[in-house]
């Protein structure tokens, strides 16, 4: 009993500490915020940006948008929700040019979400007409203190992280949601025990889930329009939503883009950048030749050239690698006998995504690599390769790949190795005989090269028949044990990874052609952003053209993809893809 009133006090004064913290930083977000606007305008209730490219764009975007006669007088009570949590604006502008096409197509009106303070978003949001913006924000001390007092009494003192993953509210993933923000948050992938940071995040989850059901209580919502759905509060505002029964329209990319219409709850652990299967057996079935061929021609340049090389699209600088020339270079650099056949395992950001798929045979992807490795140490007739996630390098996770195979793999266990930084993986597909991943892109891209993948849970991919895909733990480890007899691909599993992955990465994306692609982080140039913006929307001069087609073709077809329907067409005129639901 002592013992828990120590623990009580001790998360007391943890709370007040944080929101001490928090001060110090709304007064730095303060600081910033005056240096985006120009001062004098401000603080007589006008915002006006420093940027004059920004001002020109907001200005023009709005002409733009009201020439375009939207119908004001809504004949409908149901909403167009457009959430911009995210404060970039190359997340806030297609996310708005989505719901602006809603609002266009259904008449209805269209409210926007953003945090407080994110003036960016709701100047960009006003400028396509979106005037009514709600802004989602921390409450006040007393009602955070509340939650958290609310969190202590859930979780108590000798709860698991099991019992915290699987914790749900009123069917919201509360505990699932806690876990992947602490995992991304304090970089600390794999967590064994439930520690003061749990209690805070927990209490903010519930914070938001509370807002969400008071703002949304008498509001009938249709539409609802997010791209992030992992993480405090996006997974919780996602999953609210659907359980509104609104239809989610989730945009995966930024440029060229695809979107997933999510119509129901049970959808709601489904990947964003998932296709239906139905659509992809239809495809390949009725447009098998002429998709192949229209792969091959890429993938010489699209893939077999760029497989592995992350780096370019996280914008990551790196100095110029070196390429393993043939399997004796790279047996050699290794010290391993030339005879074995090698495995590839292409290890996850470990701070990312481990609850963006409907299951997985394992907790997490640390718990997937930390268990994989202990399996295949003890497999000595293969020769394997560890290679980590590019992406490592951004998230700077206190735990990553290399971490946890200097733990697990000791100095003697000579037949693995972890792939060197300084050389790149695209031509490793000549040298080895299956590729391993949890969920990750290998899991179609090394197929189309002919290399068979074993996955372990559900992907975007998933049940397309060209991955191994054992569906337990011990059908796993067997793969594992019995690797070196895995059999090559058939012609037509090799054709299905095909016709899927141009899919993907071709037919199932469309331009939106205002949008600037500019660094993702938040240390972007913002002159440039602007600047570049500003250039395309003049030379567009309106929101028309094959990504608005494509997407109102996928909503009359009550479809979940989008699909490219200029270069649908140039295939096949005749075709009729609707509702493969």
């Amino acid at each position: 009993m002592l013992k828990n009133i120590d623990k009580s006090i001790f998360l007391v004064i943890y709370f007040l500490l944080i929101e001490i913290k928090q001060l110090k930083i709304n007064l730095i977000n303060f600081i910033n915020l005056l240096k985006l606007v120009k001062i004098i305008p401000y603080f007589s209730g006008k915002i006006v940006f420093r940027n004059k490219h920004q001002n020109s764009f907001l200005k023009l975007n709005s002409e733009i948008n009201n020439n375009k006669n939207t119908i004001k007088k809504y004949t409908k009570k149901n909403k167009i929700i457009v959430e911009s949590l995210i404060n970039h604006p190359m997340y806030t502008l297609p996310n708005c040019i989505i719901a602006n096409k809603l609002r266009e197509i259904y008449n209805l009106e269209c409210i926007g979400i953003i945090r407080e303070g994110d003036i960016s978003a709701e100047k960009i949001m006003k400028s396509f007409n979106i005037n009514s913006v709600i802004k989602l924000n921390r409450s006040n001390f007393f009602s955070r203190f509340f939650f958290y007092i609310k969190a202590i009494k859930i979780i108590g003192f000798n709860k698991s992280i099991k019992w915290l993953i699987n914790y749900k509210s009123n069917k919201i993933e509360i505990g699932k949601n806690v876990y992947e923000h602490y995992v991304r948050n304090k970089k600390i992938p794999g967590p064994k025990k439930i520690s003061a940071p749990f209690y805070r995040f927990f209490s903010n989850a519930l914070l938001y889930d509370d807002q969400f059901k008071k703002t949304f209580k008498n509001i009938k919502i249709s539409y609802w329009v997010q791209a992030e759905h992992q993480f405090i509060p996006h997974r919780i505002l996602f999953q609210n939503a659907l359980l509104k029964k609104a239809n989610v329209l989730a945009r995966f990319g930024i440029k060229n883009i695809s979107v997933r219409n999510y119509k129901n709850f049970n959808e709601k652990n489904s990947n964003r950048s998932g296709y239906n299967k139905r659509l992809i057996k239809y495809l390949f079935k009725d447009l098998r030749y002429i998709l192949l061929k229209k792969a091959n021609k890429k993938i010489n340049f699209s893939l077999k050239k760029k497989i592995g090389n992350e780096d370019r699209l996280l914008n990551i600088k790196s100095n110029k690698k070196q390429l393993f020339k043939n399997k004796k270079e790279l047996c050699d650099y290794f010290r391993w006998e030339i005879n074995k056949p090698i495995v590839l395992i292409l290890a996850h950001e470990l701070t990312d995504g481990n609850f963006n798929n409907e299951w997985n045979l394992f907790l997490d992807d640390k718990d997937w690599l930390v268990e994989t490795l202990k399996k295949i140490k003890k497999v000595k007739d293969v020769n394997w390769i560890i290679k980590p996630h590019p992406s490592e390098v951004i998230y700077n996770s206190k735990i990553n790949a290399k971490t946890i195979f200097k733990e697990n793999i000791k100095d003697n266990e000579k037949n693995l190795g972890l792939f060197p930084g300084n050389y790149e993986i695209k031509n490793l597909y000549k040298f080895i005989s299956a590729a391993i991943t949890s969920h990750g892109t290998a899991g179609y891209e090394y197929p189309v090269l002919g290399i068979p993948t074993i996955v372990c849970g559900d992907s975007s991919y998933y049940q397309l028949g060209f991955n191994l895909e054992p569906k337990t733990k011990i059908e796993y480890f067997k793969i594992l044990s019995n690797i070196k007899y895995i059999k090559p691909l058939t012609r037509e599993q090799q054709d299905m990874s095909k016709v899927f992955w141009y899919v993907f990465n071709f037919l199932g994306k469309a331009e939106i052609p205002t949008i600037y692609h500019s660094n993702i982080n938040m240390n972007y140039d913002k002159e440039k952003f602007w600047k570049q913006s500003l250039k395309l929307l003049k030379r567009q001069g309106k929101y028309q053209g094959n990504f608005y087609k494509s997407f109102e073709y996928q909503l009359k077809n009550n479809n979940s993809n989008l699909i490219n329907i200029k270069k649908l067409f140039d295939i096949k005129k005749t075709i009729d893809l609707k509702n493969f639901d």
